[in-house]
């Protein structure tokens, strides 16, 4: 059920927001005695994760960290000041939930979505380059201009659609090769 998965979802959020605090101290530490080793003192805050001895996937990971904790402050405050309006905050800015809390989308979906707007990207250009816009109808000077800008888009789009292809994918039957 919906109250089900949403109390799960919930509690995982809430545990999987504590092991991201815990592994965000201990690279913190590191910061820390990297500091120390190098006769420095590690800053407090946002400055703090800039200090170094860390991976760049560390210090991505305390970013997210620290924008994470952000929001749940800022969740929370909404939760506590306004409730009434709390539901209508999560519906209109989804993204203003910590990260554990958000729920994956499956990588077929994404990967869908990524190739539509590549394709229809394309498809976009395609039709650039052989229909001329509306205002240059206006222009009575710009058919070679026009002219221009089409080839060069056709071009463009020519460029793109070769990462696309396929040996021996012509027609109906390439098709199946794919």
């Amino acid at each position: 059920s919906y109250v089900k998965d949403s109390v799960v979802n919930f509690k995982n959020g809430l545990s999987q927001m504590n092991t991201d605090h815990n592994r965000c101290n201990a690279i913190r530490a590191k910061q820390r005695k990297y500091a120390k080793d190098n006769c420095f003192a590690r800053p407090r805050g946002a400055k703090g994760i800039q200090t170094g001895g860390i991976s760049y996937e560390e210090y991505d990971f305390l970013k997210k960290g620290m924008v994470d904790r952000n929001k749940l402050f800022a969740v929370t405050m909404v939760a506590l000041c306004l409730p009434n309006y709390f539901v209508y905050y999560l519906w209109s800015f989804p993204d203003m939930l910590p990260s554990p809390f958000i729920q994956a989308k499956d990588p077929r979906e994404i990967s869908r979505e990524r190739c539509h707007a590549v394709i229809s990207t394309l498809l976009d250009l395609e039709k650039g380059a052989r229909v001329a816009p509306f205002a240059s109808k206006l222009n009575p000077f710009g058919k070679k201009s026009t002219e221009r800008a089409m080839e060069r888009l056709k071009q463009f789009g020519d460029m793109g659609c070769i990462d696309f292809e396929e040996d021996g994918a012509i027609g109906p039957s390439g098709g199946k090769i794919i």
